[in-house]
C-alpha cells in the first residue's frame, strides 16, 4: 500500500549544515520524487569570493594558501587567499593530438576576500589577481612612465637638475609593481625629481 504523500518528511531524512548563513545556488529537487539520496538543494556561504580560470603552467604559482592582492571593478584593492583549486579535463587547441593540437589544462581557482565590505562596495564585475614572488624593502623606485627605452638598450630617467636643467640618467630597474619601478643602478637618488610624460 503507497504511502499518502503529506508534504512531510521524517528528521532522519534531512541533512543540516552547520553554517550559520547559507545561499541556495541551485534547487535541484523534483516535486514528488523519492529523497532516499537524493539532492534537493545545492548551497554556498554567503561570504564573496573571486573566482579565476588559469592554466596548468600558472597553477605551480597559486596553491591553495596562497596569499595575493585582488583588484576590484571599482579600482579598490584587498587582501586575498586561494582556498581552492578544482582542475577540469584538458581541452583541445587547434583540432587535437591528431592533428598536432595543443592540448592544455584548466582550473578553477577560488580566492577568499578579507574585507567584505570592501568588496561588497565594488559589486560584482571583473577582479584582478595579482600575485608577489619577490619582494623588496626600502628600495628607491620611480613610476613607471618615467621611463624611457634608450637606443642604445636599457631604460633612462629625465631628471631635473638643482639649476633647472633636465638630463637624461640611464638606470638599471628591477622589481615592477604597482605602477613603480625599483632602480638598482643609476646616478639618482631619493628627492631627484624625475620628469613624467603627460
Amino acid at each position: 500500500m503507497r504511502k499518502a504523500q503529506t508534504g512531510e518528511v521524517d528528521p532522519g531524512s534531512l541533512v543540516v549544515l552547520d553554517m550559520p548563513r547559507l545561499r541556495v545556488s541551485q534547487t535541484v529537487g523534483v516535486v514528488g520524487s523519492s529523497l532516499t539520496g537524493t539532492t534537493v538543494l545545492k548551497v554556498t556561504g554567503t561570504r564573496l569570493v573571486a573566482t579565476a580560470k588559469i592554466s596548468y603552467d600558472q597553477l605551480s604559482r597559486l596553491p591553495p594558501g596562497t596569499r595575493l592582492k585582488v583588484g576590484l571593478p571599482n579600482g579598490k584593492t584587498v587582501s586575498g587567499k586561494v582556498i581552492a583549486v578544482s582542475v577540469s579535463a584538458p581541452q583541445q587547441d587547434g583540432g587535437g593530438q591528431e592533428q598536432g593540437g595543443d592540448t592544455k589544462q584548466q582550473s578553477d581557482v577560488t580566492v577568499s576576500l578579507a574585507d567584505q565590505k570592501t568588496v561588497r562596495v565594488a559589486g560584482p564585475g571583473p577582479a584582478t589577481l595579482t600575485v608577489s614572488d619577490h619582494k623588496a624593502h626600502q628600495v628607491l623606485a620611480v613610476p613607471v612612465t618615467a621611463l624611457l627605452a634608450l637606443a642604445e638598450g636599457g631604460y633612462g630617467v629625465e631628471v631635473i637638475q638643482p639649476d633647472g636643467q633636465h638630463k637624461l640618467i640611464p638606470v638599471t630597474i628591477g622589481l615592477v609593481a604597482d605602477a613603480r619601478a625599483q632602480i638598482t643602478k643609476g646616478d639618482i637618488k631619493e628627492g631627484t625629481k624625475v620628469v613624467i610624460p603627460e
